[in-house]
């Protein structure tokens, strides 16, 4: 069908729609009319007397939808042009049946309808009828935006354009009548994206068309053609901020950077060995080339590879060679680097594609729109501040071939991916990925990884080099620059000079190669060199000291004081259970982690000085207890100092975990570290939490998964999860953006004067925002000492957090519940994150029999609670 007459049919549902909903809003006037007469008497009669014309035009339009495509927008016109005819048959049939009163045409009009309310209708079936009559109207708009993006999509115009397109074809053909020429005129102009100001509807709008798989995404639209660069600028930017992460840069701050006289050779013309063959592969030769293969760094674990990465990647003499192989063409260079011991998106591919994208997308905005037209097409429709869904890897991987696509044409494209061996999951799958990557003429891929079969299959073909074999002359400066710091090495040198010449050669030959290795034994001799150390026993300290870097960290722990080792294992404990919930530890969290912060500690109270006082004596205490095996950042992230150290810390769990007080619960100590910087944000109206359901839930997930894991009295449990509750409800009535949704504004306008009744829906409904639509939310009725207390209790049993459960119902001598409320507690308990969808992280729920163990003993505690009917 064409376009033209599938608007024309629209059109005319759309005025049928809008006749039935005049009729019964005059239908429900005159229901609560003792005698059925109004000030809209006159205005109902004329409606009235009009139905049988729109109807007849319904009837008349809805027989041009033949033949119409299984699944697509317009069968869904013809399910909704039967269903208003159904509804219009109810009508006429209803007024038909009854004989109009009445002297006057009003009188008789009112008379009939009257009639059909109270001889056939109840007042609950007219507002049912007008609330579907709204539903068919939301349908019917939908369907008709996916029609218009999946025709502007196959012309190439965009969804604006093609409305307007359409609007001003019909201004100019006679056989359109005026109703499609008024309706093609107001779609036209709500594309124009000013109509959506509800944020509610355009987020439902949005979800429905990215739902809409079978949609062709739109040609990519000209921005050279739309006037206003101020929105275009405010897409690219949303677009790219959306594939951000918290952790996008941690792991390249916390590789350390080379000696400055170390790496030169990189950029150099290759040495050549005893055998008369180049020791590595010409390095700027492959980056001046058109070589289509992939340049492999490999080594030793802790040889140094990602310092490597790292140097190459800063260097100006990367893009000087590079230049060489553009020609003419711009130069996009991006980098990632793999992080085995950090959260989710620093090992997976997603994380590896979202740092690649922003980093390209953020220098060049104005590919954005050439390689993800749906998400951009979305926006300028439905403006920046809708909520697009997250990224998904799939979306991703289809996102950067597109922009591959355009390399050696539009642009050169250079990538450096460092520890494709950090990666978690398929290593296979990821070496295809990056082949993937590597397969257009204008892109070129450096990687580095361990020498594992999967890489050296791969990979040992093409220009390469190992690092361990190359830095033997790097580790003698990096070592004899780092002791002539020392004033207790310069004193043995001078006295054996010999002597000490043959310890530094000793030092470099047993290194290997592995900067890592030699980098630990320095730090270790520094220290002791402090001291006054005699020459003999540094000699004897580095034959004992094992030349494997993995056995190298059990001579750093042991090297701990006993006194400290209960401490040093407190602060492994609180790392690794940051981690299990896929967040990074920060140097505050574990001070406020420490025993002697108070649960109700006031962050907010402490400061500027004390507060970096106390952050210089936690990292103080932190190096003293771990000797190195964790450091400090730049962001005061706490990360270990290498992926071997985390290997050997879990390999030793049971050992070191077991050094700490049984009493010791790393759980609760987190859970009231984070509730103290919570609190601290509610209270500060210059903080920011953001709004987006994904990510509050992001935030709401530790707090909820530590609760549940504590072993911690509850008494103090109910202190912190309250405190929890009161900080988050604080901080979603304050923010402005919480009151764009309009669900929100109708609440606080009906509720207003009900001092029972919160202002704002609970901080719950951001995390399920589904659940606005609950009828639920519009009920009265006072439940426990606060109204909303009622949907944190919900939350909490569905996790479960049993004992905070219990001990708040038990403090009450009866609770009344409403009978909807009652209902979602039963169902969170039972069903788990099945209705409020925000599930613990899964080192909570896999604890399998016990998690069940403890759902079964709260719905038994459920069935034993006295509640009453009637508050």
């Amino acid at each position: 069908m064409d376009p033209l007459s599938t608007l024309s049919i629209v059109a005319g549902v759309v005025q049928f729609l809008d006749f039935g909903s005049r009729v019964l809003s005059g239908a429900n006037e005159a229901y609560s009319s003792s005698v059925g007469r109004t000030s809209r008497n006159a205005e109902l009669s004329a409606t009235v007397a009009d139905f049988s014309t729109f109807s007849g035009e319904l009837e008349a339009k809805s027989k041009l939808l033949t033949n119409v495509p299984a699944g697509s927008s317009q069968e869904i016109f013809v399910r909704l042009c039967h269903e208003c005819k159904d509804i219009s048959r109810q009508l006429e049939d209803a007024i038909s049946k009854h004989q109009a009163t009445g002297n006057h045409g009003f009188d008789r009009a009112v008379s009939s309808l009257v009639v059909v309310i109270e001889g056939i209708w109840s007042a609950s079936k007219i507002e049912r009828m007008k609330q579907r009559l709204g539903e068919i109207k939301e349908e019917i708009n939908m369907a008709l935006l996916i029609f218009i993006w999946d025709e502007a999509s196959k012309k190439g115009d965009s969804v604006a354009e093609f409305a307007q397109q359409q609007a001003d074809m019909m201004q100019n053909l006679d056989r359109i009548d005026e109703t499609t020429r008024n309706f093609s005129q107001k779609l036209a102009e709500m594309l124009d994206n000013k109509a959506y100001k509800s944020r509610e509807k355009a987020d439902y709008f949005v979800s429905v068309i990215w739902d809409s798989k079978s949609l062709t995404d739109p040609t990519p639209p000209d921005t050279s053609k739309i006037a206003d660069q101020t929105q275009i600028q405010k897409i690219n930017t949303t677009i790219a901020s959306s594939l951000l992460f918290d952790t996008i840069g941690a792991r390249e701050l916390a590789i350390p950077e080379a000696h400055i006289k170390t790496f030169k050779w990189i950029f150099s013309e290759p040495r050549i060995g005893d055998d008369g063959q180049p020791l590595w592969s010409d390095f700027p030769r492959w980056l001046e080339s058109e070589s289509e293969d992939i340049y492999w760094i490999t080594g030793k674990p802790g040889a140094g590879k990602s310092t490597l990465m790292k140097h190459v990647l800063g260097k100006t003499s990367l893009r000087f060679h590079l230049e060489k192989w553009t020609g003419n063409l711009p130069l996009i260079l991006a980098g990632f680097y793999f992080w085995n011991a950090g959260i989710n998106l620093q090992k997976t591919s997603e994380g590896l594609l979202r740092t690649l994208l922003y980093q390209i997308l953020s220098a060049y905005p104005d590919l954005i729109s050439q390689i993800h037209p749906r998400r951009w097409t979305l926006l300028q429709i439905f403006g920046s501040e809708v909520s697009l869904p997250r990224w998904t890897t799939a979306e991703l991987i289809n996102c950067f071939n597109a922009l591959t696509s355009k390399a050696g044409r539009d642009f050169n494209l250079a990538l450096l991916i460092d520890g494709l061996d950090e990666f978690e999951g398929d290593h296979k799958q990821l070496v295809d990925l990056v082949q993937r990557m590597n397969l257009h003429k204008g892109v070129k891929v450096c990687v580095s990884s361990r020498p594992w079969n999967v890489f050296d299959d791969r990979y040992k073909r093409g220009p390469m080099l190992k690092v361990e074999s190359l830095t033997k002359d790097d580790i003698k400066v990096f070592v004899r620059d780092k002791f002539s710091q020392s004033d207790g090495f310069q004193e043995l040198k001078a006295m054996f000079p010999s002597q000490v010449d043959k310890l530094l050669r000793d030092v470099v030959d047993k290194a290997q190669g592995v900067f890592l290795w030699v980098a630990i034994v320095v730090e270790f001799w520094l220290v002791d060199l402090t001291e006054g150390i005699r020459l003999s026993k540094l000699q004897s300290t580095l034959d004992d000291i094992p030349d494997d870097v993995a056995k190298l960290f059990e001579r750093i722990w042991n090297r701990i004081e006993p006194k400290f080792r209960a401490e040093a294992s407190e602060y492994f404990q609180l790392i690794e259970a940051m981690r299990r919930q896929d967040h990074s530890t920060f140097l505050q969290t574990l001070w406020l982690a420490d025993e002697d912060i108070p649960c109700e500690f006031d962050l907010n109270g402490v400061t500027t000085t004390a507060a970096k006082n106390a952050l210089k004596n936690a990292k103080r205490r932190l190096n003293s207890r771990t000797k190195g095996l964790v450091d400090i950042y730049a962001d005061d992230r706490v990360d270990y100092l290498h992926r071997t150290g985390r290997d050997w810390i879990l390999g030793n769990w049971e050992t070191i975990r077991s050094r700490s007080s049984p009493e010791f619960d790393p759980d609760f100590a987190l859970l009231k570290a984070i509730t103290i910087q919570i609190s601290a944000v509610a209270d500060n109206t210059r903080a920011f939490i953001s709004f987006d359901p994904a990510e509050f839930r992001d935030a709401v997930s530790p707090v909820m998964a530590f609760a549940h894991a504590t072993s911690a009295e509850t008494s103090k449990l109910v202190m912190l999860l309250d405190r929890v509750d009161s900080a988050f409800t604080k901080i979603s009535h304050q923010r402005a953006i919480f009151m764009k949704y309009s669900f929100c504004k109708n609440l606080v306008a009906k509720k207003r004067n009900d001092p029972s009744i919160s202002q704002a829906p609970h901080w719950i409904f951001i995390i399920c925002p589904e659940l606005i639509s609950s009828k639920s939310l519009h009920e009265s009725g006072n439940t426990l000492d606060n109204p909303s207390q009622v949907w944190f209790l919900g939350f909490c049993s569905q996790v479960p957090i049993s004992s905070y459960v219990k001990a708040k119902i038990s403090s009450q001598s009866s609770v009344f519940i409403p009978g909807y409320a009652l209902y979602s507690l039963l169902h969170s308990t039972i069903f788990g994150h099945q209705f409020f969808d925000a599930k613990p992280r899964n080192e909570v729920i896999k604890h399998g029999r016990e998690y069940d163990k403890e759902r079964l003993e709260l719905n038994s505690f459920w069935r034993n609670v006295n509640f009453l009917a009637t508050p």
